[in-house]
């Protein structure tokens, strides 16, 4: 059997039809800081997570997210974050790495709790 969800099947009954385990989730709890402002961090964990959520309440600047690098320095194309603000997004996220975070103000960040898909 490769990688992915494992096959359950009925002992005992040859026609039986194949089930999925159950997936199970477990929580992330990470704290993502920029130390020099204007050099973006990637978010940890090349994972699907659900139920995420920032904060940045122990900031004294702006927070800005983007899909890259790139992005993150671009105020084009960034997402920026107030001082003391929570963001949930209740949305899966299939890869949580694909996020960068930059800010205004050296050694701010985001902390981010999540639940991180398993099984």
């Amino acid at each position: 059997m490769g990688m992915g969800m494992p096959k359950i099947r009925a002992v005992g009954n040859p026609g039986a039809k194949q089930l999925q385990a159950p997936k199970t989730t477990k929580l992330l709890a990470e704290r993502v800081i920029v130390a020099t402002s204007g050099t973006p961090v990637q978010f940890p964990l090349g994972k699907p997570v659900s139920e995420v959520r920032l904060s940045t309440a122990d900031n004294t600047g702006t927070i800005f997210l983007g899909t890259s690098y790139v992005e993150a320095r671009d105020a084009k194309h960034r997402f920026a974050i107030a001082t003391g603000s929570n963001i949930n997004l209740p949305f899966k996220v299939a890869d949580l790495s694909q996020v960068w975070c930059d800010c205004d103000t050296n050694n701010d960040g985001v902390s981010i709790l999540a639940e991180v898909e398993s099984n």
